[in-house]
């Protein structure tokens, strides 16, 4: 497993008003900082990164607001190589997904960044539940 580089955040611009960011590397269950109810007509939508080490901070993928669809905290869930019993694994968010109307962008906190056309199953997904 290639080593953690960056963290990650969501972010909203907007014409109007100020910006609305994410918590680095963090999802939450409190509405106030979550991306779900910041959607409304933003200017432009960012994934943005900043190295562990320098403290960096870049904008790594930029849609505009129009295009925007969703995004998706990729997790995985990590448990000790060899246990017995039962075990509740520990979860660790490694990448921020973008959904666009064309594209899912995947930003690893590796640094990899991965693109894929949307499926047409992607397409139907009703995004009404989500605050779009």
């Amino acid at each position: 497993m290639e080593p953690r580089k960056y963290l990650m955040r969501w972010r909203f611009d907007y014409l109007d008003k100020p910006s609305k960011v994410g918590m680095w590397s963090q999802s939450s269950k409190n509405p106030v900082d979550q991306a779900w109810n910041k959607n409304t007509n933003p200017s432009r939508v960012k994934v943005e990164v900043k190295d562990i080490e320098t403290r960096e901070t870049k904008v790594v993928v930029d849609c505009p607001g129009a295009d925007f669809l969703n995004f998706q905290w990729m997790a995985i869930a990590r448990t000790p190589g060899f246990f017995k019993g039962s075990i509740t694994p520990i979860h660790q968010l490694v990448g921020l997904q973008m959904w666009t109307r064309e594209k899912k962008i995947a930003v690893l906190d590796t640094g990899k960044i991965m693109m894929t056309d949307m499926t047409p199953e992607d397409l139907n997904t009703n995004f009404a539940t989500f605050g779009k």
